[in-house]
């Protein structure tokens, strides 16, 4: 019985879940400034809008028609695969240089990976929109 009690209590202590839980609860985290870095980039994106973005941005785009992960385009393949990832149509780029998912050695990244970006940044004319810290945002220019 003794076993059958602290085994719950042993599995949660060891999990890493109490660092993660009393990090969200503390309202000076760098994680908060950053969602509201992250909130204040989309707030004013047009509905319609093809945007790219590294992978933290992504659950602030959920519910948006056409969003693209940043890794895959900065990989230019699928994940577990070795199937090419056409770079997109784009209007805008939402791009954290500190994110390690996308840009870390251990993350998404490869050798090769830079050629992808600047095949994103250089098929069309692009401007930096906003710039806020390690995040920016790219507008894609209109062609006339």
């Amino acid at each position: 019985l003794t076993a059958v009690a602290v085994l719950p209590i042993l599995s949660v202590a060891f999990s890493g879940s109490l660092p993660a839980l009393a990090r969200a609860l503390n309202p000076d985290t760098s994680a908060r400034r950053d969602r509201a870095v992250y909130d204040s980039m989309i707030v004013d994106l047009p509905a319609t809008a093809r945007i790219a973005s590294t992978f933290r941005f992504l659950p602030h785009l959920a519910n948006r028609a056409e969003v693209h992960s940043m890794h895959h385009i900065y990989t230019g393949r699928y994940i577990l695969s070795d199937k090419p990832y056409p770079v997109p149509e784009l209007d805008y780029v939402l791009m954290d240089s500190n994110d390690p998912l996308t840009f870390a050695p251990d993350g998404f990244g490869h050798a090769g990976s830079p050629a992808s970006i600047i095949s994103l940044l250089g098929k069309d004319k692009w401007t930096i929109d906003r710039q806020q810290g390690t995040v920016t945002r790219f507008r894609r220019r209109p062609m006339f």
